[in-house]
């Protein structure tokens, strides 16, 4: 399966529509900083594919918008098995399900509700949750292809994705057996025993369960028999003790009668206290209310009469103050009338000025014209002679041949290639070193070369291959050296390709050594950056107009400096001293800007004072409304607070009579309280135990009776039993049944044994199904870290468990391990898995912001691997940090802020 686009609505923290897509069929890097929302990406990609649409709970909830009412969508554009799919789903409110089909160029409806969702997790799993969120063990294959923020480890794969990838694997083993020996052991291991190893109980009990049942009737006769031979001996002293306990169970229920008899009147008068004082508490509690109701009506009644007073004396205040500040507004706003009118006969005496201020503006621009002219003939000149050599730069960096920077890149790749290539090879080949102690003819049987070889005494020859070394020494050895399973011939015939592709890149420059082909590099760059220098002073002279602009402005420059002497003849021959014209009339309007500012100072006073009592007016005029509805609102308060139209002194009156019958409940209710403090313990609950023991005691004295009784009646009747035969024939009949259930269990043990040894056997070549995976995972490993830290190993439900290092004798857990090389070794396991699972079909693969503790050496190694690996992958990296993957020149980059 194959992810084309996502788009996600009212998600966690994406607010609006939002779509990214259509991702490339291998590498995609989609990235953002963090907390923009690449997270809430890759779960609702989860949720779409996996999750039920109506599913329940507040985890659900989780994903919608902080603090909002909105049902969250997700829509997943996919293609499995070459057929083009979109799914649709809404989660909470609303909850809906629709799978569609694409047909031409439109997708139409295919299953919803219920139905699409059951089709769209089959891509991945058959095993949902059966309520709330799905989690990682319910992802199916994505729990090996899809890795969580940060989260690279591999957890416990499920029952199902390790048998998918078993049978991916063409692995027919199973717990159940199908040979037919297998069968016939299962068939009689099934006769003794249930599937988890226990003995078979009820109708199926093989015949030892039931010789061992009959054996325990018997023993139990045995036993049975003793006892009663015993209890012969012991009835007569039984008899007596259980007329003596008779008799004291009977005093004892005597004396619990009495005794509750005494109780029940205690706890019928502890009631009654109890009962008053209920009824005493209730009636303080209503005096108590109506007091404070009361109370509260006497303190509003004086609390608003005491406003309505103040409000009152405020409110003439007011009105006062307002008619003094209406006649103060009036004389306010003729001074403003006197001063503008001031104002208005300041303004006709600048006409004079203006005149003079256009000489002076005339006087200046014919000295900037005659400035700037000057200017533009000296940078018209500078321009010239940087033109001319920018000219001979050009010609010299046309004679110098290097590589650009992608071909060099290209070039820096193949050969560090190649390095690795030959690495790879020379640690994969098997050395094999002989001494001779005399003179040895050896034939080479296998090796990089065969045949027969002379070794003179005291020499030393050193003999290489791969997997195997094999030499024959005639009459004396075969000699054989083998080293890890590989294919050095196709890493040879890959060596060869990239030196040729070496070959074919550095036609052009005449030589493959790196360092020349980077010194030629640099002075080209050097010569470029000289010429973009030589470029730069020019652009930098003429700045950002063209040289025939310039020259267009000089003309108009001339045209208008002429135009002003048209007007002013006179400054041709003598340029006039435009800045004391300008002091002059500096001065002049200074004199008038004086004038106008102290009478326009005048006339803002006056205005702010008028402005300010016109405030005050409205502020004070606002008062006095809300002063007539305070008093309005209070009014009406008094009114209703005085309804029940009584004096304040029958008010106080009737709330001293009800103070005294509230603090005579008191009095009552405290007198109650130490009544019922005076019983030590609780007579009532006293009574019902007393009760309750008085009735066990009338059982234990039945029952004493009762054994009593029985024990009379069992010496009587063994008095009349033959003991001593009884206990002789249960002796033999236990004999026979000992040895018959010993022929049982052999024969049952022997069938468990055989069976234990088959599934042992099961088990050890179950243990080699992850062997192709350790290979390839162990091959990534070695490519990102060296060979340094050897073979993964892992469980046969594919977990990695240790590595067995190169220079190590023993296994090494995950635990010893930098937290970078766990980080990559997890990466080696995924990818392994991926490619297992992607035999048929490419598949997606999904990194959130992994690899975070992977050097930028080892990174770039790792790139290399998802490059190659992106041929059979899909792949989408979730990250915070694009310029880390910026080397995946084939990669399709998103920015997720701009989606």
């Amino acid at each position: 399966m194959i992810v084309k686009s996502i788009g996600v609505c009212y998600w966690r923290n994406i607010l609006h529509d939002f779509n990214i897509g259509p991702f490339s069929e291998s590498l995609n890097v989609v990235y953002a900083p963090n907390g923009s929302g690449k997270s809430s990406l890759f779960e609702a990609l989860r949720r779409g594919l996996i999750d039920r649409h109506n599913v329940k709970g507040e985890d659900i909830k989780e994903i919608q918008p902080w603090g909002k009412d909105l049902a969250p969508t997700v829509t997943v554009e996919f293609v499995n098995k070459g057929v083009s799919y979109r799914i649709t789903k809404q989660f909470i409110r609303g909850a809906r399900s629709v799978l569609e089909k694409r047909r031409g160029d439109q997708y139409e409806p295919f299953a919803d509700g219920s139905r699409a969702d059951e089709l769209a997790r089959e891509i991945l799993t058959k095993d949902p949750p059966s309520k709330g969120l799905s989690q990682p063990g319910h992802w199916g294959w994505a729990q090996a292809l899809w890795v969580p923020q940060g989260n690279m480890a591999l957890a416990p794969l499920s029952d199902e994705l390790v048998s998918d990838i078993r049978s991916v694997l063409s692995v027919q083993l199973s717990s159940s057996g199908s040979s037919r020996v297998e069968k016939q052991i299962n068939a009689l291991y099934g006769l003794y025993f249930t599937g988890s190893g226990r003995l078979k109980k009820g109708k199926d009990a093989p015949q030892s369960v039931l010789l061992e049942q009959k054996l325990a009737a018997a023993r139990e006769g045995l036993k049975r028999a003793n006892e009663g031979y015993k209890s012969f001996l012991n009835a007569s002293a039984d008899v007596q003790e259980s007329r003596e306990r008779t008799e004291k169970a009977k005093q004892e229920l005597t004396r619990l009668t009495n005794l509750l008899q005494a109780t029940n009147s205690e706890a019928k008068r502890y009631s009654e206290i109890k009962a008053d004082r209920e009824r005493t508490n209730l009636e303080k509690d209503k005096w108590g209310t109506q007091f404070e109701t009361l109370a509260k009506i006497i303190r509003d009644i004086d609390i608003t009469e005491k406003n309505l007073v103040t409000e009152r004396k405020e409110l003439e205040s007011l009105k006062t103050n307002l008619k003094n500040r209406e006649t103060g507004h009036e004389t306010a706003a003729k001074n403003v009338k006197q001063h503008q009118e001031a104002l208005e006969r300041l303004k006709e005496n600048q006409g004079h000025l203006e005149d003079m201020t256009n000489m002076v503006e005339s006087a200046r621009s014919f000295s900037e014209f005659s400035s700037r002219l000057s200017i533009i003939d000296t940078k018209l000149s500078a321009v010239s002679d940087a033109t001319k050599h920018l000219k001979e730069l050009e010609s010299q960096r046309a004679s110098i041949v290097a590589p650009d920077d992608e071909t060099l890149k290209a070039i820096t790749k193949a050969i560090t290639t190649r390095d690795n290539l030959k690495f790879q090879i020379e640690s994969l080949l098997v050395n094999l070193e002989i001494t001779a102690e005399c003179g040895l003819t050896i034939d080479i049987l296998k090796g990089e070369n065969t045949g027969e070889a002379r070794i003179a005494s005291g020499e030393t020859a050193t003999f290489r291959g791969s997997p195997e070394i094999s030499v024959r020494i005639p009459d004396v050895a075969l000699i054989r050296a083998s080293g890890p399973s590989s294919s050095v011939p196709e890493l040879k015939e890959e060596l060869r390709k990239t030196e040729e592709q070496i070959a074919h890149l550095t036609i052009p420059f005449g030589t493959t050594d790196i360092d020349r082909l980077n010194t030629l590099h640099n002075d080209a760059k050097v010569m470029e950056e000289n010429v973009r220098a030589a470029q730069v002073k020019i652009d930098t002279l003429l700045g950002s107009d063209k040289r025939e602009n310039i020259e267009f402005q000089k003309e108009e420059l001339e045209r208008n400096r002429d135009g002003i002497l048209e007007q002013y003849p006179e400054w041709a021959d003598d340029q006039p001293d435009w800045k004391n014209l300008k002091d002059e009339v500096a001065r002049s309007r200074k004199l008038q800007d004086e004038q106008n500012e102290a009478a326009t100072k005048l006339w803002k006073e006056a205005q702010k004072i008028s402005s300010d009592l016109d405030k005050e007016i409205g502020i004070i005029k606002t008062r006095i409304d809300g002063l007539g509805k305070d008093i309005q609102r209070d009014e009406n308060i008094l009114l209703e607070l005085k309804k029940d139209n009584r004096t304040p002194e029958q008010r106080k009156d009737e709330l001293n009579e009800i103070t005294m019958s509230w603090n005579a409940a008191k009095i009552n209710l405290a007198e109650l309280e130490n009544q019922l403090g005076k019983f030590d313990e609780d007579p009532e609950a006293l009574a019902i135990k007393l009760k309750s023991d008085k009735e066990q005691a009338e059982d234990f004295y039945a029952d004493q009776k009762k054994q009593y009784d029985m024990a009379v009646g069992s010496l009587n009747t063994l008095s009349g039993s033959g003991s001593y035969s009884t206990l002789a024939e249960a002796s033999e009949k236990i004999a026979d049944l000992e040895r018959n259930l010993a022929r049982e269990e052999l024969e049952q043990e022997a069938v468990r044994l055989l069976h234990d040894t088959m599934e042992s056997v099961r088990k050890d070549a179950l243990s080699k199904v992850s062997k192709p995976v350790e290979i390839s995972a162990s091959k990534t490993l070695n490519r990102i870290c060296g060979l340094d830290l050897g073979q993964i190993c892992l469980r046969d439900t594919f977990e990695p468990t240790e590595i067995i290092p190169e220079a190590c004798d023993r296994n090494v857990g995950l635990l010893n391990l930098s937290g970078g090389e766990r980080e990559q070794l997890y990466f080696a396991v995924r990818l392994a898995l991926a490619e297992v699972l992607a035999k048929d079909e490419r598949q997606l693969v999904v990194l959130d912001d992994v690899l975070t503790a992977t050097d930028s050496v080892r990174l770039g190694r790792v790139l290399e691997v998802l490059d190659e690996k992106a041929k059979k992958l899909q792949v989408i990296v979730l990250t915070c940090h694009p310029e880390r993957y910026q080397p995946l020149s084939s990669a399709k980059f998103f920015d997720f802020r701009a989606a």
